[in-house]
């Protein structure tokens, strides 16, 4: 689930001026929300946040931890393997 939220994402450049590069969103994983800035926007944080929930899932009931803790760490190793098989 992703919701916007009224806060930007600003960057100051070198010259000093103040640019927006993004909207910041809230959204559901495992159970938790997270406030995430995005400069591609809602429906690409979607994607992620729908891949990412489907493979904790999947791991979930594949070691049987109830520590979602360990869970997200274990997602997170299985996506940075898989990046990195792709090298």
């Amino acid at each position: 689930m992703i919701s916007p939220s009224s806060q930007l994402i600003i960057r100051q450049n070198v010259v000093g001026e103040v640019d927006v590069v993004g909207l910041k969103y809230e959204i559901e994983v495992g159970g938790h929300v997270f406030r995430v800035g995005s400069e591609k926007g809602e429906e690409h944080l979607r994607r992620i946040a729908t891949s990412v929930e489907r493979r904790m899932r999947e791991i979930a009931s594949a070691v049987k931890t109830a520590d979602s803790a360990r869970l997200a760490i274990m997602t997170a190793l299985t996506f940075a393997e898989e990046l990195t098989d792709k090298d």
